[in-house]
């Protein structure tokens, strides 16, 4: 894909917010009531959402809370960047509370990426 935003994160809340709005169209258009779609859902990524995946996930009004492996730090040492904010900081911005936890198996998560940049990278030298 060749979307700068189409993040991992940023793809699932567009896969989910389609899934939301087809489980309302359903809801309308049968005749037996439904069961409501949950109000909130929880985001599990390898790594800490950039602040842009912060805003995707703040305006979708979908996410309640978001569990992360690998630290946005960590990942910087390998893809080379330096624009970091911290997604529970960027969230708590907001007036609408969202559970931000994270890092999990930082270690583990950070050696994959580690793994992935270096051969990502390497086809740009």
């Amino acid at each position: 894909d060749d979307d700068p935003t189409a993040h991992a994160e940023m793809t699932a809340l567009r896969l989910l917010g389609k899934h939301v709005a087809s489980q309302k169209r359903k809801a309308a258009d049968d005749s037996a009531p439904a069961a409501a779609a949950p109000v909130s859902y929880e985001l599990f990524t390898s790594t800490e959402p950039c602040v842009m995946c912060c805003g995707g996930i703040y305006w979708s009004f979908l996410i309640d809370r978001v569990v992360y492996a690998c630290p946005e730090a960590g990942l910087a040492k390998h893809a080379g960047d330096d624009f970091l904010f911290a997604c529970r900081d960027t969230l708590a911005k907001g007036k609408r509370p969202i559970r931000v936890e994270g890092p999990h198996l930082a270690e583990e998560a950070e050696a994959a990426h580690g793994k992935f940049w270096k051969a990502y990278l390497a086809q740009f030298a």
